[in-house]
Protein backbone atom coordinates (compact mmCIF):
# COMPACT_ATOMS: atom_id res chain seq x y z
CA UNK A 1 0.00 0.00 0.00
CA UNK A 2 1.64 3.16 -1.02
CA UNK A 3 2.47 5.39 2.16
CA UNK A 4 1.46 8.78 2.78
CA UNK A 5 3.20 11.21 5.41
CA UNK A 6 2.61 14.95 5.93
CA UNK A 7 4.65 15.06 9.59
CA UNK A 8 7.81 16.46 8.82
CA UNK A 9 8.95 15.39 12.24
CA UNK A 10 8.86 11.64 10.53
CA UNK A 11 10.37 12.18 7.38
CA UNK A 12 13.99 12.36 6.13
CA UNK A 13 15.60 15.48 5.78
CA UNK A 14 17.36 14.30 2.82
CA UNK A 15 14.36 13.65 0.97
CA UNK A 16 13.48 15.84 -1.85
CA UNK A 17 13.20 16.22 -5.73
CA UNK A 18 15.69 16.23 -8.00
CA UNK A 19 16.30 19.69 -8.49
CA UNK A 20 14.93 21.27 -5.25
CA UNK A 21 16.33 19.65 -1.86
CA UNK A 22 13.61 21.47 0.52
CA UNK A 23 10.35 19.88 -2.02
CA UNK A 24 9.27 16.49 -1.97
CA UNK A 25 6.09 14.15 -2.28
CA UNK A 26 4.20 13.57 0.58
CA UNK A 27 3.76 9.57 -0.47
CA UNK A 28 6.25 6.49 -1.73
CA UNK A 29 6.94 8.47 -5.39
CA UNK A 30 9.62 7.68 -7.84
CA UNK A 31 9.92 11.29 -7.79
CA UNK A 32 11.90 11.06 -4.86
CA UNK A 33 15.10 11.15 -4.43
CA UNK A 34 17.93 10.75 -2.10
CA UNK A 35 20.32 14.02 -1.19
CA UNK A 36 22.62 12.40 1.45
CA UNK A 37 24.01 9.98 -1.56
CA UNK A 38 26.21 11.27 -4.34
CA UNK A 39 25.10 11.34 -7.20
CA UNK A 40 21.64 11.82 -5.64
CA UNK A 41 19.03 9.06 -7.34
CA UNK A 42 15.57 7.93 -6.81
CA UNK A 43 14.69 5.80 -4.12
CA UNK A 44 13.09 2.23 -4.10
CA UNK A 45 9.61 2.56 -3.72
CA UNK A 46 9.37 0.50 -0.58
CA UNK A 47 12.43 2.05 1.12
CA UNK A 48 10.50 4.92 0.95
CA UNK A 49 7.88 3.73 2.58
CA UNK A 50 9.65 1.59 5.26
CA UNK A 51 12.67 4.38 5.72
CA UNK A 52 11.95 7.73 4.02
CA UNK A 53 8.27 8.70 5.22
CA UNK A 54 8.55 6.87 8.42
CA UNK A 55 10.17 7.84 11.87
CA UNK A 56 12.71 4.78 11.17
CA UNK A 57 15.03 6.93 8.86
CA UNK A 58 17.39 7.55 11.40
CA UNK A 59 17.82 3.99 11.04
CA UNK A 60 18.17 4.10 7.18
CA UNK A 61 21.71 2.71 6.32
CA UNK A 62 22.18 5.86 3.89
CA UNK A 63 21.28 8.28 6.65
CA UNK A 64 23.76 7.15 8.98
CA UNK A 65 26.66 6.66 6.92
CA UNK A 66 28.57 9.86 5.63
CA UNK A 67 27.30 11.90 3.52
CA UNK A 68 28.37 11.48 -0.08
CA UNK A 69 28.65 8.01 -0.92
CA UNK A 70 26.74 6.08 -3.36
CA UNK A 71 23.26 4.78 -2.66
CA UNK A 72 23.54 0.75 -3.03
CA UNK A 73 21.86 -1.01 -5.93
CA UNK A 74 19.15 -2.64 -4.43
CA UNK A 75 17.90 0.48 -3.02
CA UNK A 76 17.54 2.76 -6.36
CA UNK A 77 14.63 2.70 -7.70
CA UNK A 78 13.87 0.88 -10.90
CA UNK A 79 10.40 1.23 -12.62
CA UNK A 80 10.68 -2.20 -14.83
CA UNK A 81 10.99 -4.75 -11.69
CA UNK A 82 9.38 -2.03 -9.32
CA UNK A 83 5.70 -4.23 -7.71
CA UNK A 84 3.62 -1.76 -7.19
CA UNK A 85 3.16 -1.53 -11.09
CA UNK A 86 1.71 -4.72 -11.20
CA UNK A 87 -1.74 -4.12 -9.82
CA UNK A 88 -2.23 -1.44 -12.07
CA UNK A 89 -0.75 -3.73 -15.48
CA UNK A 90 -3.13 -6.02 -13.90
CA UNK A 91 -5.85 -3.89 -13.92
CA UNK A 92 -5.55 -3.02 -17.97
CA UNK A 93 -5.28 -6.51 -18.66
CA UNK A 94 -8.60 -7.56 -16.98
CA UNK A 95 -10.43 -4.61 -18.56
CA UNK A 96 -9.03 -5.54 -21.76
CA UNK A 97 -10.49 -8.94 -21.28
CA UNK A 98 -14.05 -8.02 -19.83
CA UNK A 99 -14.24 -5.73 -23.40
CA UNK A 100 -12.91 -8.58 -25.37
CA UNK A 101 -16.02 -10.58 -23.45
CA UNK A 102 -18.57 -7.47 -23.85
CA UNK A 103 -18.25 -7.93 -27.68
CA UNK A 104 -18.34 -11.68 -28.19
CA UNK A 105 -22.01 -11.59 -26.15
CA UNK A 106 -23.24 -8.77 -28.46
CA UNK A 107 -21.95 -10.03 -31.45
CA UNK A 108 -23.42 -13.40 -30.78
CA UNK A 109 -26.71 -12.00 -29.51
CA UNK A 110 -27.39 -10.31 -32.79
CA UNK A 111 -26.29 -13.40 -34.66
CA UNK A 112 -28.52 -15.79 -33.28
CA UNK A 113 -31.68 -12.83 -33.25
CA UNK A 114 -30.84 -12.32 -37.18
CA UNK A 115 -31.34 -16.45 -37.39
CA UNK A 116 -34.34 -16.83 -35.45
CA UNK A 117 -35.85 -13.76 -37.76
CA UNK A 118 -35.06 -15.59 -40.59
CA UNK A 119 -36.24 -19.09 -39.18
CA UNK A 120 -39.43 -17.89 -38.10
CA UNK A 121 -40.14 -16.43 -41.45
CA UNK A 122 -43.83 -17.84 -43.55
CA UNK A 123 -42.99 -20.09 -46.25
CA UNK A 124 -43.96 -19.02 -49.56
CA UNK A 125 -46.99 -19.93 -52.15
CA UNK A 126 -44.46 -21.26 -54.33
CA UNK A 127 -43.12 -23.46 -51.72
CA UNK A 128 -46.72 -24.89 -50.38
CA UNK A 129 -47.68 -25.75 -53.79
CA UNK A 130 -44.71 -28.15 -54.22
CA UNK A 131 -45.16 -29.64 -51.11
CA UNK A 132 -48.92 -30.23 -51.79
CA UNK A 133 -47.60 -32.13 -55.38
CA UNK A 134 -45.38 -34.11 -53.42
CA UNK A 135 -47.94 -35.16 -51.18
CA UNK A 136 -50.51 -35.86 -53.75
CA UNK A 137 -48.25 -38.11 -55.59
CA UNK A 138 -47.21 -40.01 -52.26
CA UNK A 139 -50.69 -40.40 -51.58
CA UNK A 140 -51.13 -41.75 -55.43
CA UNK A 141 -51.93 -45.73 -55.98
CA UNK A 142 -49.56 -45.70 -58.93
CA UNK A 143 -45.85 -45.55 -58.80
CA UNK A 144 -42.98 -46.45 -60.26
CA UNK A 145 -40.44 -48.99 -58.92
CA UNK A 146 -37.18 -47.67 -57.37
CA UNK A 147 -34.87 -48.50 -60.67
CA UNK A 148 -36.83 -46.67 -62.60
CA UNK A 149 -37.14 -43.29 -60.87
CA UNK A 150 -33.54 -43.08 -60.03
CA UNK A 151 -33.01 -43.41 -64.32
CA UNK A 152 -36.24 -41.74 -65.28
CA UNK A 153 -35.52 -38.28 -67.24
CA UNK A 154 -38.31 -35.09 -67.12
CA UNK A 155 -40.09 -35.23 -70.76
CA UNK A 156 -41.96 -32.43 -69.82
CA UNK A 157 -45.07 -34.03 -71.23
CA UNK A 158 -47.87 -34.38 -68.79
CA UNK A 159 -49.58 -37.28 -71.28
CA UNK A 160 -47.87 -40.40 -69.16
CA UNK A 161 -50.34 -42.16 -66.73
CA UNK A 162 -47.17 -42.64 -64.33
CA UNK A 163 -46.63 -39.13 -63.94
CA UNK A 164 -43.38 -39.14 -64.18
CA UNK A 165 -42.03 -36.00 -65.62
CA UNK A 166 -44.10 -34.02 -62.51
CA UNK A 167 -42.97 -36.11 -59.97
CA UNK A 168 -39.46 -35.35 -61.13
CA UNK A 169 -40.31 -31.76 -61.73
CA UNK A 170 -41.48 -31.66 -58.20
CA UNK A 171 -38.92 -33.07 -56.35
CA UNK A 172 -36.26 -30.29 -58.76
CA UNK A 173 -38.59 -27.27 -57.41
CA UNK A 174 -39.26 -28.47 -53.76
CA UNK A 175 -37.12 -25.93 -51.99
CA UNK A 176 -34.49 -27.08 -49.16
CA UNK A 177 -35.12 -24.95 -46.01
CA UNK A 178 -32.02 -24.75 -44.79
CA UNK A 179 -31.20 -21.91 -42.06
CA UNK A 180 -28.16 -19.92 -43.15
CA UNK A 181 -25.91 -17.38 -41.12
CA UNK A 182 -26.76 -13.71 -42.07
CA UNK A 183 -24.83 -11.97 -44.98
CA UNK A 184 -23.88 -9.31 -42.56
CA UNK A 185 -22.94 -9.23 -39.37
CA UNK A 186 -23.00 -6.13 -37.60
CA UNK A 187 -19.58 -5.21 -35.89
CA UNK A 188 -19.05 -3.51 -32.52
CA UNK A 189 -15.89 -1.57 -32.10
CA UNK A 190 -14.71 -0.90 -28.45
CA UNK A 191 -11.34 0.76 -27.84
CA UNK A 192 -10.67 0.88 -24.47
CA UNK A 193 -7.79 3.46 -23.88
CA UNK A 194 -6.15 3.52 -20.30
CA UNK A 195 -5.86 6.64 -18.93
CA UNK A 196 -3.31 7.00 -16.23
CA UNK A 197 -3.48 10.60 -14.10
CA UNK A 198 -0.49 11.02 -12.15
CA UNK A 199 -1.17 13.89 -9.34
CA UNK A 200 1.11 14.92 -6.55
CA UNK A 201 -0.49 15.16 -3.32
CA UNK A 202 -0.74 18.61 -2.66
CA UNK A 203 0.84 20.37 0.69
CA UNK A 204 -2.00 21.64 3.15
CA UNK A 205 -0.98 25.30 4.66
CA UNK A 206 0.19 25.96 7.65
CA UNK A 207 3.09 23.06 6.95
CA UNK A 208 6.99 23.69 6.84
CA UNK A 209 7.89 24.94 3.74
CA UNK A 210 4.61 26.60 2.65
CA UNK A 211 4.79 30.26 2.51
CA UNK A 212 2.81 31.43 5.39
CA UNK A 213 1.63 35.60 5.32
CA UNK A 214 -1.00 38.27 3.64
CA UNK A 215 1.40 41.10 2.56
CA UNK A 216 5.12 40.26 3.56
CA UNK A 217 5.62 35.86 3.31
CA UNK A 218 7.16 33.94 5.55
CA UNK A 219 8.55 30.42 5.52
CA UNK A 220 9.18 28.22 8.08
CA UNK A 221 12.06 25.92 7.13
CA UNK A 222 13.71 23.15 8.57
CA UNK A 223 17.70 23.50 7.80
CA UNK A 224 19.17 20.53 5.99
CA UNK A 225 22.60 19.36 5.86
CA UNK A 226 25.28 21.90 4.46
CA UNK A 227 23.06 24.86 4.78
CA UNK A 228 23.62 27.80 6.60
CA UNK A 229 22.07 31.48 7.09
CA UNK A 230 24.06 32.76 4.35
CA UNK A 231 22.98 30.37 1.91
CA UNK A 232 18.99 30.49 2.70
CA UNK A 233 19.52 34.20 2.02
CA UNK A 234 20.98 33.95 -1.26
CA UNK A 235 18.48 30.86 -1.82
CA UNK A 236 15.54 32.75 -0.85
CA UNK A 237 16.25 36.59 -1.84
CA UNK A 238 16.80 38.01 1.20
CA UNK A 239 19.82 39.25 3.71
CA UNK A 240 21.15 37.54 6.43
CA UNK A 241 19.84 40.72 8.67
CA UNK A 242 16.56 40.07 8.09
CA UNK A 243 16.71 36.59 8.88
CA UNK A 244 18.30 37.40 11.95
CA UNK A 245 15.62 40.23 12.73
CA UNK A 246 12.78 38.24 12.84
CA UNK A 247 13.79 34.88 14.59
CA UNK A 248 13.99 35.69 17.99
CA UNK A 249 14.74 32.25 19.46
CA UNK A 250 17.36 31.40 17.08
CA UNK A 251 20.76 29.91 18.19
CA UNK A 252 23.86 30.26 16.32
CA UNK A 253 25.57 29.12 14.74
CA UNK A 254 22.22 27.25 13.45
CA UNK A 255 21.94 23.23 13.17
CA UNK A 256 20.48 20.58 11.25
CA UNK A 257 16.80 20.40 11.57
CA UNK A 258 16.59 23.59 13.31
CA UNK A 259 13.62 25.57 12.57
CA UNK A 260 14.29 28.83 10.78
CA UNK A 261 11.58 31.63 10.07
CA UNK A 262 12.83 33.12 6.86
CA UNK A 263 11.12 36.21 5.28
CA UNK A 264 10.84 35.87 1.44
CA UNK A 265 12.04 38.56 -0.90
CA UNK A 266 12.67 40.89 1.51
CA UNK A 267 16.25 42.05 2.74
CA UNK A 268 15.06 44.86 4.38
CA UNK A 269 15.76 44.30 8.73
CA UNK A 270 13.70 47.64 9.67
CA UNK A 271 9.78 47.12 10.02
CA UNK A 272 10.13 43.03 10.05
CA UNK A 273 8.44 41.96 13.54
CA UNK A 274 10.03 39.59 16.06
CA UNK A 275 8.98 36.39 15.34
CA UNK A 276 8.38 32.80 16.77
CA UNK A 277 7.65 29.44 15.30
CA UNK A 278 5.14 27.16 17.07
CA UNK A 279 3.82 23.74 16.22
CA UNK A 280 0.39 22.93 16.74
CA UNK A 281 -0.20 20.14 19.27
CA UNK A 282 -4.13 19.94 19.23
CA UNK A 283 -6.67 18.97 16.72
CA UNK A 284 -9.36 21.40 15.48
CA UNK A 285 -8.32 24.56 17.74
CA UNK A 286 -9.17 27.74 16.41
CA UNK A 287 -6.74 30.60 16.18
CA UNK A 288 -8.96 32.43 18.71
CA UNK A 289 -8.31 29.87 21.53
CA UNK A 290 -4.68 29.19 20.20
CA UNK A 291 -4.18 33.37 20.56
CA UNK A 292 -5.78 32.90 23.96
CA UNK A 293 -3.73 29.88 25.34
CA UNK A 294 -0.19 31.55 23.88
CA UNK A 295 -1.26 35.51 25.67
CA UNK A 296 -0.46 36.49 22.20
CA UNK A 297 -2.41 39.77 20.81
CA UNK A 298 -5.41 38.49 18.61
CA UNK A 299 -5.31 40.57 15.11
CA UNK A 300 -2.09 40.74 14.73
CA UNK A 301 -1.84 36.80 14.98
CA UNK A 302 -4.51 36.11 12.63
CA UNK A 303 -2.93 38.68 9.98
CA UNK A 304 0.73 37.24 10.47
CA UNK A 305 -0.53 33.82 9.47
CA UNK A 306 -3.39 35.09 7.35
CA UNK A 307 -5.73 32.98 8.91
CA UNK A 308 -9.30 32.94 7.61
CA UNK A 309 -12.63 33.42 9.50
CA UNK A 310 -13.94 30.04 11.12
CA UNK A 311 -10.43 28.43 10.02
CA UNK A 312 -9.51 25.68 12.49
CA UNK A 313 -5.80 24.14 12.78
CA UNK A 314 -4.98 20.44 13.37
CA UNK A 315 -2.34 18.98 15.23
CA UNK A 316 1.02 19.27 13.37
CA UNK A 317 0.62 22.57 11.80
CA UNK A 318 2.91 25.09 11.84
CA UNK A 319 2.28 29.40 12.91
CA UNK A 320 3.94 32.27 13.24
CA UNK A 321 3.82 33.04 17.16
CA UNK A 322 4.49 37.89 17.49
CA UNK A 323 7.47 37.88 19.81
Amino acid sequence: MTKSNNNPNNICPFLGLSDDTTSHMAFTSPENFCHRCKPIVQIKLEHQNDYCLDAEFKNCPIYVNDAGKRMPADLVYDGRTDRRSAPLDRRILWAGIILAGIFVIITLFFFIRSFNSRENQPIDSFSISAIQSLTAIASSPTSLPPTEMDTATPTGSPSSSTSLPIFTATITLFPTLTPTAPTSTPTITFTATPVILKTATQIPPHSLEVPIGKDQLYLIHKVADGENLSTLAEKYKTSLEAILEVNSTLVIPIRIDAVVIIPLKNDDPLGLPKLEPYQVTQSQITPETLAELLKVDLALFKSLNDFKDGEELVKGNWVLIPR
